[in-house]
């Protein structure tokens, strides 16, 4: 059993925190809390291109997804999201809702035991229309078994191969700009 007296709570970006409850073995309910008024979005994988997408807009409208590309998921034929409550008060877009950690649904990934990879995207801006997100996305490894948000690991701005690769540009710029001639 994996009762807690409270949620785990980890702040992904200044703008949004995960919160997570393990409610049994075989669900979770999970709560997203943006600071803003637009939508908020959840995938579960590493990239927007293979993701199971979860997003909730301030109308109180919520969207289960899968995604293929890194433009708008189309939606999934059974949406497996259960106790769905999406809110918008004192400036807070709050969506809380349960899922199974194996829906057995195809087009849905299983939260594994140990970690997850877990994208967020969101805008605090557009209203209650899904849109672009630019640079309002972070990518994290969150263990939603887990009790302790210490086993979680946050990157901003995008995927923690998204950093590799500007490290890497960063790097090679400054070897073949500075130290090669």
């Amino acid at each position: 059993d994996n009762a807690v007296d409270g949620p785990v709570v980890v702040t992904v970006a200044p703008k949004l925190d995960v919160s997570w409850i393990p409610v049994t073995a075989t669900d979770v309910t999970i709560t997203l809390t943006l600071k803003g008024s637009g939508w908020v979005g959840m995938g579960i994988g590493a990239s927007m291109a293979d993701a199971d997408m979860l997003m909730f807009a301030a109308d109180g409208t919520s969207y289960d997804g899968s995604s293929s590309s890194t433009a708008m998921p189309p939606a999934d034929a059974v949406n497996d999201l259960r106790d769905v409550s999406v809110s918008l008060a004192d400036g807070l877009l709050t969506a809380t809702f349960t899922r199974a950690v194996d829906t057995g649904d195809g087009a849905d990934k299983p939260l594994a035991q140990g970690g997850s990879d877990v994208i967020f995207a969101w805008s605090t801006t557009d209203g209650d229309e899904y849109g672009y997100h630019g640079p309002s996305r972070a990518a994290a490894q969150i263990d939603f078994w887990g009790t302790s948000p210490a086993a979680s690991s946050i990157v901003l701005g995008g995927s923690s191969k998204d950093n590799v690769y500007r490290v890497h540009g960063a790097s090679m710029f400054f070897a073949w700009g500075f130290v090669g001639p």
